[in-house]
């Protein structure tokens, strides 16, 4: 139970990320994906 609920709080978390989370998040990936590229 404790587990399904945890889950649910995960992506409604999500889903109510702010913005600049959400951008943020956005460019680690971008900065991630550029290191790969010229490492």
């Amino acid at each position: 139970q404790k587990l399904s609920a945890s889950a649910y709080d995960t992506s409604v978390n999500v889903f109510n990320m702010p913005l600049f989370t959400k951008i943020g998040l956005m460019a680690n990936n971008l900065k991630a994906n550029m290191s790969k590229k010229f490492n």
